[in-house]
């Protein structure tokens, strides 16, 4: 076999895996976010500063973690973002601000913000990953098609 007909079939070959990879991590992703995930409109209602200190290197690092509070039934709940920001609050989630809130059925308290930069990003992966392997794909039959 000509060298140049397999670096063809080794772009079709990668395209294909690819988009086999992008397909099963958004069906891991998706069948993730129905099972077992709750969600609820809620209000930060304050920011707390916390310090955490880094316990190999010693250093402190102050954070900021939105307080928010969100209704499950009949059941109003005010928890504590574990996902501290290290810049300013003002630049995120302010008082008063409406968000997302993701939560666990079986026990609400255990419950995040939903991030939709993270979404957004993990979307932009997904779309990068389908193009990268359609072009891998179309290159790889225009050169065999060309190479005959």
């Amino acid at each position: 076999m000509e060298f140049v007909t397999v670096l063809w079939i080794g772009a079709i070959t990668s395209g294909i895996a690819i988009f086999l990879v992008r397909l099963v991590i958004f069906r891991l992703l998706v069948g993730a976010q129905q099972r077992r995930v709750g969600r609820s409109t809620g209000t930060v209602v304050e920011v707390e500063r916390l310090i955490h200190t880094k316990q190999d290197e010693g250093l402190e690092e102050v954070r900021h973690h939105p307080v928010f509070e969100f209704t499950v039934g009949r059941e109003t709940l005010r928890v504590r973002s574990a996902l501290g920001q290290t810049y300013e609050p003002s630049s995120r989630h302010r008082v008063g601000d409406p968000v997302v809130v993701r939560f666990n059925p079986e026990s609400p308290s255990d419950a995040e913000i939903e991030d939709q930069y993270i979404s957004e990003q993990i979307a932009f992966l997904l779309n990068y990953m389908k193009i990268i392997s359609v072009f891998l794909i179309a290159l790889g039959a225009i050169g065999l098609s060309v190479g005959r």
